[in-house]
């Protein structure tokens, strides 16, 4: 008998839709990239359209999947129009490749000069368009090597802190602003 799904099988079907995708894309992304699939999958298109120099980015949808339309606009993609077919329609989203700049802020000192500087630069790329983020070390929690020489089955190493996340943006940014304090 088939039931219709709820919110509780969210995590059953992102297990099934996740092994499909890496079943269907781990040959076809580079290993380098390959992480949650879908998002994945995106970012990876993404970041080789803004190789080939493109400026938008246009992806196709099935119509009336709303979940898929959600999910795309916060990747910031926008809606831009509908092809109609023989079984419905499906939903065109185009996205603006501006660039990507983060700064990471590596003093504990909210507020003060080298969070002023890198703010600065930041300011200054949004000047040009782009998209920024500041990330503050000190936020995080980051455990130092452990020189294990165990080389990672997923992610970049063993121990899984506050550096995959650093890892995973700076994967998808054009430019990097670092500010570190200068103890005297």
């Amino acid at each position: 008998m088939i039931e219709k799904a709820g919110l509780d099988d969210a995590q059953e079907i992102l297990s099934v839709i996740n092994t499909s995708n890496r079943e269907a894309y781990q040959g076809v992304i580079p290993g380098e990239h390959f992480r949650e699939p879908v998002l994945s999958l995106v970012t990876y298109l993404e970041r080789e359209a803004r190789e080939m120099g493109l400026k938008r980015v246009r992806l196709v949808t099935v119509g009336g999947a709303d979940w898929a339309v959600s999910f795309y606009r916060r990747l910031g993609y926008e809606l831009a129009g509908r092809i109609e077919r023989l079984w419905g329609f499906d939903t065109f989203m185009d996205k603006e490749l501006r660039p990507r700049v983060v700064g990471i802020v590596g003093s504990p000192r909210k507020g003060m000069n080298t969070d002023t500087l890198v703010i600065k630069a930041l300011e200054g790329a949004q000047s040009t368009g782009a998209e920024t983020a500041r990330i503050y070390l000190n936020d995080l929690e980051i455990r130092p090597c452990q020189a294990c020489d165990r080389p990672p089955a997923i992610g970049y190493c063993f121990y899984e802190d506050g550096m995959e996340t650093i890892y995973e943006i700076l994967e998808t940014v054009d430019a990097t602003s670092l500010g570190t304090a200068a103890g005297l």
